[in-house]
């Protein structure tokens, strides 16, 4: 992982905040298209469209982890306002549901 984060570190560097944030808009339009064609495949094309949003998922993570790297913020600091939103979210819904 030490290894993927100084090569993250290098890209960001190299191709600067501004282009990278037009490549994570890019990225993302890929993802959502994706899992438009995931969730709409059939039994023949499930595999296919499957390996394709990994792809593009690896993608954006890969640059909201450049993002993570150039600002430093740390796994934890992300992963306390993970749990925190999940939190939230889970708590809607059993508010919706009575659970």
């Amino acid at each position: 992982m030490k290894e993927l984060d100084t090569d993250l570190m290098i890209t960001i560097g190299y191709f600067g905040v501004n282009e990278q944030q037009r490549k994570l808009q890019e990225e993302i339009f890929e993802l959502q298209e994706a899992i438009y064609n995931l969730e709409n495949s059939t039994l023949n094309t499930y595999e296919k469209c499957l390996d394709h949003f990994k792809k593009e998922l690896a993608d954006v993570h890969n640059l909201l982890r450049q993002f993570q790297l150039e600002y430093d913020i740390s796994d934890d600091e992300l992963m306390i306002d993970r749990v925190n939103k999940d939190n939230r979210t889970i708590k809607r819904i059993k508010e919706a549901t009575g659970l």
